[in-house]
């Protein structure tokens, strides 16, 4: 069994990001999947078998939903926004996560075979592009985990205001209100 101490510093340290990253996008997914079981079962026209299980097939269904459903049209643009972030996110990750890395320090080179393509690419990121990206997904996951709820009548804006109110309050800060 290999133990950790027998790792650099600098390994640790992505090993630590990589780690991160993954979990974070794990988590991201999950709220994601929760979305997609919720219009399955709530919304019978829009009912898909199978469930989508990618995230750019789930990304299409969401989008496709929110901008077609009368109860949810009307939150359609900011979904949009968290789905287009999460795709900027899901490149990062897709490179960080499926690709061999070579480097040390605070950046490295991820090289990877892009099969429908039939070419080798590579793409250098550094321990922060894989933080941001980390941050982001748990910033996202955070989102839809607080949003979600509200998206299909199961709190009311009040509440919302309320919940968010709190989330801010633990960071120090106040709810802009305009």
């Amino acid at each position: 069994m290999t133990q950790i101490d027998d790792f650099s510093e600098e390994d640790k340290r992505w090993l630590m990001h990589l780690g991160y990253l993954a979990q974070t996008w794990a988590t991201l997914e999950h709220c994601l999947d929760g979305i997609v079981r919720q219009l399955n079962a709530g919304y019978d026209a829009h009912r898909v078998d199978p469930v989508p299980i990618s995230f750019s097939s789930k990304r299409k269904y969401i989008r496709k939903i929110f901008r077609t459903h009368p109860a949810l049209v009307q939150f359609s643009e900011g979904v949009d926004e968290i789905l287009d972030s999460a795709s900027r996110h899901s490149e990062i990750r897709n490179w960080a996560l499926h690709s061999g890395m070579v480097g040390n320090g605070d950046a490295a080179i991820f090289n990877r075979w892009q099969k429908a393509e039939s070419k080798h690419e590579q793409r250098s990121l550094s321990t922060e592009d894989v933080y941001a990206a980390a941050t982001g997904c748990a910033s996202l996951a955070m989102s839809l985990g607080i949003l979600a709820p509200y998206f299909f009548g199961f709190q009311t804006v009040e509440q919302l205001d309320e919940i968010v109110s709190q989330v801010l309050g633990k960071l120090h800060t106040q709810p802009p209100r305009d």
